[in-house]
């Protein structure tokens, strides 16, 4: 419970400042469309402001509707920063010698003093606890490609070895920057390899993928059946990647699977003797 207020408190304590600094933008920019200012390149900040202060309000309403929502923070966080460099710019402004004597408000440093202790208090039970997300490793996928890396390269040694990425393009990524030239890198829609009628591949393929190829189900071994199973990997990322995980599997390592591809024999027979008889006609 403790933890859970300590969170709380830290997530409202950057809205709430921020939140102040834009209504307080947004009143700036109607006094001065009222009183409008003679320079014409002064006169066009104030909208500017008042836009950037909308757009934010915006953002902090419509992006707890959008379920991977971390990656929308890191422009809200920056709006947020500019908005509150602003009023405090703005702030020194006014109080500089020689500026007019103007009443600024009580609510802004209310809010930031407030906001601030908040923030202070909720560190020791939320951050000591639980770690600070952004200096987590993200070097968990990158591990990931190197392990399976090396089952391949003790399978194959030597030649080219194609590997199927499938639902993973941060692992595709890994795998492409991490890999030697000889293992080629293909991204994969499925399970199929070949078409029906089409002649088999002679290098080795394998086939690798995560959770989100099948929404975190199991492989069925009908599905499977023309895979071997090389390894299992099991992966725990930082907490913002796993923020973006369904809530069922936030908590919950991610599993990776590692399959070679051997075609069925009946069928390898079927494919061979098809493509044959196409040679034959064609020759006739």
């Amino acid at each position: 419970m403790t933890v859970a207020a300590a969170g709380l408190v830290a997530i409202a304590s950057f809205p709430a400042l921020v939140l102040a600094a834009a209504f307080s933008t947004l009143r700036d920019a109607v006094i001065r469309l009222k009183n409008p200012c003679p320079d014409e390149q002064q006169a066009g900040r104030p909208l500017a402001w008042a836009m950037l202060a909308a757009w934010w309000i915006s953002m902090t309403l419509v992006t707890p509707l959008y379920h991977p929502y971390p990656r929308l923070v890191l422009p809200w966080l920056v709006a947020g920063w500019l908005l509150l460099g602003h009023q405090l710019a703005r702030r020194g402004t006014l109080r500089s010698p020689g500026a007019s004597s103007t009443n600024t408000g009580w609510f802004l440093p209310l809010v930031a003093l407030v906001g601030t202790v908040l923030l202070l208090l909720a560190i020791p039970s939320r951050f000591v606890s639980r770690g600070i997300p952004a200096l987590e490793p993200r070097t968990s996928i990158a591990r990931l490609a190197d392990d399976m890396v090396a089952v391949v390269t003790r399978q194959v040694p030597e030649g080219e070895v194609v590997i199927r990425v499938w639902g993973e393009p941060a692992l595709f990524f890994q795998l492409s920057n991490r890999s030697p030239r000889r293992l080629l890198m293909q991204p994969a829609g499925g399970l199929k390899v070949i078409r029906e009628g089409e002649r088999p591949p002679e290098i080795p393929v394998f086939l690798a993928f995560g959770p989100h190829a099948l929404d975190g189900q199991a492989a069925t071994p009908d599905l499977v059946q023309d895979y071997k199973l090389q390894e299992t990997f099991q992966v725990t990322p930082g907490l913002q990647v796993r923020r973006n995980q369904p809530p069922a599997r936030r908590d919950q390592p991610m599993t990776f699977h590692l399959y070679r591809w051997q075609l069925n024999r009946d069928v390898s027979r079927e494919t061979s003797q098809a493509t044959r008889r196409s040679s034959t006609r064609t020759t006739r």
